[in-house]
């Protein structure tokens, strides 16, 4: 599953200017017999898009609204890590949900990011989704929709423009789920458009208005980071072992395959060997965490902690 269950629509404003993030393109369009009319497309440069969205596929298959808030953060320079958003919302690192009050106090609190910077941020419902998601998307604040249980960014929307009013034509999005049938990979990063059925079935929308606040003093903000660094180096070697521990269950599911089915190795990874099947995941998923156990991620947050506090005298 990736399931969220009350997922939103999220936009973020900034002290930091964001305008060079987004473009606004707008012609003439003469079919639908309006003078006035104009086909727009706004939204996040795909550069700029690319560059935020890179290494922040969704960590479990319930994170998608994690790996959502953490990419929209690092639109504006904010690190910080899934696995921290889930343990802040929940106590401890788990493969869950958002459920719409985590979700609530993960938006509506203050962070300090894994480079030691301070900033806080705020949540609001949004009452006219199209308007302010173009307006919010011409002023390069990417937004986060839900719908039909998961999250999304949203980064591009193209509207038609006439006398009658805005209406409606695509909106691309980064798709955090690695395993969608667009594929998250150096190119793509989980580019693609929203199907009408999602748009049709978009859940909670909030605005965010996120503020960053200067830290005290510049040799705990060097302390900070060197234990921001520190944790950054303890999750690696957690992700490393269990990437490797998922790669080394599918080469040995394969070899499995081929010598009892005679399937050839592309037919054993698109079906009974693949990442896609719920059941593989699940399985294999359980067996990795607790191989990886001794670089638990817990235990390196907590390590963190103790550091931040020593810095803080």
């Amino acid at each position: 599953m990736k399931s969220v269950s009350c997922v939103l629509s999220l936009s973020l404003a900034v002290i930091i200017s964001t305008t060079s993030l987004a473009a606004e393109n707008c012609m003439p369009v003469t079919a639908l017999n309006d003078q006035h009319a104009q086909y727009c497309q706004a939204g996040i440069t795909r550069d700029i898009a690319n560059q935020f969205a890179t290494d922040r596929d969704q960590k479990q298959d319930q994170w998608c609204w994690a790996a959502c808030i953490s990419m929209v953060f690092a639109a504006y320079g904010f690190e910080i890590n899934q696995s921290e958003i889930v343990r802040q919302a929940y106590g401890t690192i788990a493969n869950l949900p958002g459920t719409p009050q985590a979700i609530l106090q993960s938006l509506n609190r203050s962070w300090t990011d894994i480079n030691g910077r301070i900033f806080s941020s705020q949540a609001t419902t949004i009452r006219e989704p199209l308007e302010r998601t173009y307006s919010d998307l011409v002023a390069g604040r990417p937004l986060i929709v839900g719908s039909l249980g998961h999250a999304m960014v949203v980064t591009s929307i193209g509207v038609f423009k006439t006398h009658q009013g805005m209406f409606l034509d695509q909106v691309l999005v980064r798709d955090p789920y690695p395993y969608n049938k667009w594929a998250w990979d150096n190119y793509t990063k989980g580019l693609r458009p929203l199907s009408w059925e999602e748009i049709g079935n978009t859940q909670c929308l909030f605005h965010i208005t996120v503020r960053g606040h200067a830290t005290n003093g510049s040799t705990s903000n060097r302390c900070i980071r060197s234990c921001k660094k520190q944790l950054r180096d303890c999750l690696d070697v957690y992700n490393v072992e269990f990437t490797d521990c998922l790669d080394y269950k599918v080469e040995r599911c394969m070899d499995a395959c081929i010598n009892e089915f005679g399937f050839s190795r592309h037919e054993c990874r698109s079906n009974k060997c693949s990442l896609n099947n719920n059941n593989n995941r699940a399985r294999w998923h359980d067996k990795c965490e607790d191989e990886a156990v001794e670089d638990n991620p817990d235990q390196c947050h907590e390590t963190n902690q103790e550091c931040i506090d020593d810095c803080n005298g």
